[in-house]
């Protein structure tokens, strides 16, 4: 089994460094066109299946990487997002109050132990219902020569791929970029290799969480 753990594309918010959650935005153009991008770079990639989150910007993610191939796209609620409540909106980096800087901070260094927002989940829930989709999908043995995109959000995908980490490490080493992608290679449910956040596109963004903006170099793939 090999899995394809994709993030969605870039959207306004992600511009504006807001913290999306449950909140359905959609892609921005250049989202649109760096999941293009990422589908003609995987053209010649056999898909079996897909499974996405059910917010727009996951769905059409999905949608434009796998372009005119014949994939069905089954939609999972536990893909979504984290639920930040009443965060959702907030800036995601410091700019300068406290409250939103006591965000940042736990954002970027300690998920394990980041307070449910009103009105959102815990890290610990996320936790659950990601690990309940892996199980099931890498549990399960008709599956078992199947290559899947997984088409989701920044947070719980690095809450899905937590399972084939192992440890303790949420992020482990950085907010994976848009329309990024961790490959696992999987036998009998156990893991056999991993290629942690690939960039199959070429077009140059900015990296919408570093303070000081600078620009993510092309990585050569």
């Amino acid at each position: 089994m090999e899995l394809y753990v994709l993030r969605h594309g870039t959207t306004e918010w992600n511009r504006l460094h807001l913290l999306q959650g449950h909140t359905d935005v959609p892609l921005d153009e250049e989202g649109r066109k760096l999941a293009a991008e990422t589908g003609r770079a995987l053209r010649d990639v056999r898909f079996d299946l897909c499974y996405s989150s059910p917010l727009s910007r996951a769905v059409e993610t999905a949608r434009l990487v796998l372009g005119e191939r014949d994939v069905p796209i089954l939609t999972d609620p536990r893909l979504e997002e984290m639920n930040f409540g009443d965060y959702e909106g907030h800036d995601c980096l410091d700019d300068g109050t406290a409250e939103n800087r006591r965000i940042a901070e736990a954002m970027k260094m300690d998920m394990h132990h980041f307070d449910a927002p009103p009105g959102g989940e815990t890290i610990q829930e996320l936790i659950a219902r990601t690990k309940s989709f892996y199980d099931e999908i890498t549990q399960n043995p008709a599956m078992e020569d199947k290559r899947i995109l997984v088409s989701m959000h920044g947070g719980s995908g690095r809450a899905l791929m937590l399972n084939a980490w192992g440890g303790e490490s949420f992020w482990h080493g950085c907010v994976p970029k848009n329309c990024t992608i961790c490959i696992v290679k999987l036998s009998h449910g156990a893991v056999t290799d991993i290629r942690q956040d690939v960039v199959f596109y070429k077009t140059k963004v900015r990296d919408f969480y570093a303070q000081d903006n600078s620009t993510i170099e092309e990585e050569k793939v």
